[in-house]
């Protein structure tokens, strides 16, 4: 009976893990996959802000114009874009004198958007969105624009009030709004 089987050696011990050339290689293969990915992180995390902001403004105008219809009042929108607040100013009445910009306006609500300091109200020339927008009665709207942007000026949003009260968002291609 041949016993070769039985009679091999031993297979030797070897030792387990990572050697240190091996994790600095890993580490160094993180690091570099982080430098990438964190920029464009970063960008994507300011252009959803700036959309979720555009989508907050459309929304909170839309509710505003179903409030003057459903209470037969005029409703007004104005910006509020100071270094301290950033702000969308929903007024419920002018109060009484047929006047929006004489401080006797009745404010029913206002979104703020001081915390996500990445939003400016401003336009693609440069200049600050100082939009007064007034919501009629009967459905239809003293027209106008809502410029939104990111600090960096990479982004530009329009929200426009059409004289037919119609509510529309528009992206700025460079050249065109989409």
């Amino acid at each position: 009976m041949d016993n070769s089987l039985t009679n091999q050696p031993r297979a030797q011990r070897t030792e387990t893990g990572f050697s240190l050339i091996e994790t600095v290689v890993v580490i160094a293969i993180v690091g570099l996959c982080s430098a990438i990915a964190i920029p464009f992180f970063l960008s994507w995390r300011q252009n959803y802000q700036l959309q979720a902001t555009v989508k907050e403004v459309y929304s909170s105008i839309q509710k505003a114009r179903m409030k003057a219809i459903k209470n037969n009042e005029d409703w007004a929108v104005k910006i509020t874009d100071t270094a301290g607040q950033k702000s969308c100013d929903f007024y419920s009445g002018d109060g009484g004198d047929g006047t929006w910009n004489d401080g006797n306006e009745t404010m029913a609500f206002s979104v703020d958007f001081t915390k996500p300091g990445d939003i400016i109200f401003q336009e693609p020339g440069g200049a600050a969105s100082t939009a007064l927008m007034v919501l009629r009665v009967d459905g239809t709207c003293l027209p106008g624009n809502i410029y939104i942007s990111n600090v960096n000026n990479s982004r530009f949003y329009r929200v426009q009030l059409s004289p037919a009260g119609g509510i529309t968002m528009h992206m700025w291609s460079g050249t065109i709004w989409q």
